[in-house]
């Protein structure tokens, strides 16, 4: 019960196009995901993430995997 996100499991944001605040929302949240170990698997329709921001967030972007999809509905 400590909060934050249930690892081993998919979570889906939504943000209006361009939103960097739910963008740094998701960053933080997943920060702590695993004790801020792991890798973290983030899918967008293009790699618009910004390293220095998500770090500014606090996740280390060295983490993630990026999966980019042709539509966004995908």
């Amino acid at each position: 019960m400590g909060g934050g996100l249930a690892t081993g499991c998919l979570h889906e944001v939504i943000g209006a196009a361009g939103d960097g605040a739910a963008t740094g929302f998701v960053a933080a949240l997943a920060a702590g995901v695993a004790g801020g170990r792991g890798a973290i698997l983030w899918c967008l329709p293009r790699p618009d993430l910004y390293g220095p921001g998500l770090a500014a967030a606090g996740l280390d972007p060295a983490r993630l995997i990026l999966a980019t999809t042709e539509r966004a509905a995908d």
